[in-house]
């Protein structure tokens, strides 16, 4: 199908506002699948980390954000830690997502979004529990024998136990990064679709 001149500028120009419904899907190779993961992973970084240098100019570091109860604060001393684990959680659901035969980023792009968000955060967050307990046993508190084990689960069940509050109150973080998501996955839907037509 050949689309005019002017309506293909037009959808540039607007960004192509409904991609989902003026093109096709396009095939992806199985190193098609690892560059939409690759882009997915790795905007999702670096954009949260621009946001996240943002933030951190107008918020003391004292505050309660991402802060679980009586523990250290180490996602202070080490964002990228943190941050690259989301990232990396967050391409791992959304690729399968974007790529689903269903086509749920079509039909639903907002509680797609909404979904992807919430499933990353889910499985981000017992292992953010665990790489806690890494930095705590880089700062010294390293038990020894079967002791090492049980801390190491005695760090993902916490998470896991806290880690909805410490995302509810770190707002504008989680703001934020409902709308990285949002923003990321869209585009990363657009690598999949087929390019807009050569004029004639």
């Amino acid at each position: 199908m050949q689309i005019p001149l002017l309506d293909r500028w037009h959808l540039r120009r607007r960004a192509d506002p409904h991609p989902f419904r003026s093109r096709g899907r396009k095939p992806l190779s199985f190193f098609g699948t690892l560059r939409l993961f690759a882009f997915l992973a790795s905007s999702a970084f670096v954009l949260a980390v621009c946001g996240y240098f943002v933030l951190w100019l107008v918020i003391p570091e004292d505050s309660d954000i991402g802060m679980m109860y009586e523990i250290f604060k180490y996602h202070w001393s080490h964002p990228f830690h943190q941050i690259g684990l989301v990232s990396l959680c967050y391409a791992l659901i959304a690729t399968p997502v974007i790529l689903s035969p269903e086509d749920p980023v079509r039909r639903w792009p907002k509680s797609s979004t909404l979904i992807i968000v919430i499933l990353s955060l889910v499985i981000a967050s017992p292992l953010g529990g665990v790489l806690w307990v890494l930095h705590d046993m880089r700062a010294g508190h390293v038990p020894e024998g079967q002791a090492f084990w049980d801390h190491i689960e005695w760090g993902a069940r916490y998470a896991v136990s806290f880690s909805w509050l410490a995302i509810l109150i770190s707002f504008p973080y989680n703001l934020f990064g409902l709308v990285l998501g949002h923003l990321v996955t869209r585009q990363g839907y657009r690598m999949t679709l087929e390019p807009l037509p050569t004029a004639p």
